[in-house]
């Protein structure tokens, strides 16, 4: 005779209580199925605390039961997770890791270096990003050289463009890539570990391209407006097209930082300057918003915009659902998200905005980078143009042919 499971203790029950009720609310689908995979987990795991449960136990719990199971699980550790229950994991830092094939003390002088830029308040983002690109110079250099990084000079850096111009990689790139290595060889000898002047010099740097930005054109943003109904969406893409602000900013929004009162938001922390600033949001912004705070109410989770899975959107679900807009819309020209930033500040320069108030509004440090939206405010320049123009003919025509002979003659 088949044995009936083990009964759960009450501490579980209610557990799973909160776990189905988490279910309905994010509606999910499959709620009976995910219910039965965490109470047999609950099961299995009955002889140890929660909070120790790990990757590796979880992964010995899945070997034995149908592959559709994983991801049932999945969702209950994720709820596990933002309940408090279960230790959250946390990425190596990148200053913590390695670089694969590296030899010392180069692999050692960048997590130095990094953890430095950690203590300044850089990004991990952005020390990911360092910690890559260093990584693809040291790997060119000679082993001799990784040994003893006084050895590296600026043919090594020139060496390094050339591999890199080899792979067809845009001039942006190879340019990000030196700063960052200028930035590491300047901390070397600021520590007195490298002597020599440092072996990015200002002549490798490579042109590049100014491109104008891309505005959408008035015809397309009311198009894209039209094919957008979800709440969220709508609320995000028209915060973004009426206040300027950047995708990352818009994503570290929490609803603490939306002042309905005074249709304001508060950017805590600009995206490249590390600085504050208030925007204001329009009427239409403003109804989008408030519809969906008022939905996401029964939602206990402290960004301003999230997804159920998990609770924080990334830039890359915001740029596909942007996409599938456009389809929708039958916009076939090439757009970002970033476009939406390019149009507001386009928009409110062909209003007669002053330079410097738009310069406050986008956050831009350097007014010659604002300055670049004045080459594309092609309302204002037609209009400058063709006044102009008419002043032109009008002076033309009021002199006639005599009197164009008569001071052509006198200009002779």
């Amino acid at each position: 005779m088949k044995s009936s499971p083990l009964p759960l203790s009450q501490e579980d029950e209610i557990l799973l209580s909160d776990y189905e009720h988490y279910l309905k609310l994010w509606s999910y689908t499959r709620i009976g199925r995910r219910l039965a995979e965490a109470r047999d987990l609950l099961r299995w795991w009955q002889d140890a605390p929660l909070d120790r449960l790990r990757p590796e136990h979880l992964t010995a719990f899945l070997k034995h039961r149908p592959k559709a199971a994983g991801k049932f699980i999945r969702t209950f550790t994720l709820f596990l997770e933002r309940t408090g229950r279960l230790p959250v994991p946390q990425p190596p830092d990148p200053a913590d890791v390695p670089l694969p094939g590296v030899a010392d003390p180069a692999s050692r002088l960048v997590g130095e270096f990094l953890h430095k830029r950690k203590r300044t308040g850089q990004s991990v983002y952005s020390r990911t990003q360092e910690r890559s690109q260093l990584k693809l110079f040291s790997l060119t250099l000679s082993t001799r050289c990784q040994m003893e990084l006084s050895q590296v000079t600026h043919c090594d850096v020139e060496a390094f463009i050339e591999q890199q111009q080899g792979q067809g990689l845009a001039a942006t790139t190879i340019n990000r890539r030196l700063c960052s290595i200028r930035a590491f060889f300047a901390w070397l000898e600021r520590t007195g570990q490298y002597t020599s002047d440092n072996p990015v010099r200002n002549y490798h740097y490579l042109p590049e391209p100014d491109p104008l930005p891309r505005a959408m054109t008035t015809q397309d943003v009311v198009a894209l407006l039209a094919v957008i109904d979800d709440v969220m969406d709508r609320a995000i893409f028209l915060v973004l097209l009426r206040t300027g602000i950047r995708l990352g900013e818009l994503l570290r929004l929490t609803v603490a930082d939306v002042d309905l009162a005074q249709s304001t938001l508060h950017i805590r922390l600009g995206e490249k300057n590390g600085r504050g600033r208030v925007v204001y949001l329009s009427e239409d912004a403003l109804q989008a918003l408030s519809a969906w705070l008022k939905e996401r109410q029964r939602f206990n989770v402290k960004p301003l915009f999230f997804t159920r899975r998990s609770h924080r959107l990334c830039n890359q679900t915001v740029e596909e659902r942007f996409r599938r807009y456009l389809e929708a819309a039958g916009i076939h020209r090439h757009y970002t998200v970033h476009s939406l930033r390019h149009t507001f500040a386009t928009d409110l320069l062909n209003v007669g905005v002053p330079i410097t108030t738009l310069q406050e509004l986008l956050g831009h440090v350097n007014i010659a980078i604002t300055q670049r939206y004045a080459r594309v405010s092609d309302i204002t320049k037609r209009q400058q143009y063709f006044a102009a123009i008419q002043r032109i003919q009008e002076s033309n025509f009021a002199l006639g042919p005599a009197d164009t002979e008569t001071q052509e003659a006198s200009d002779g």
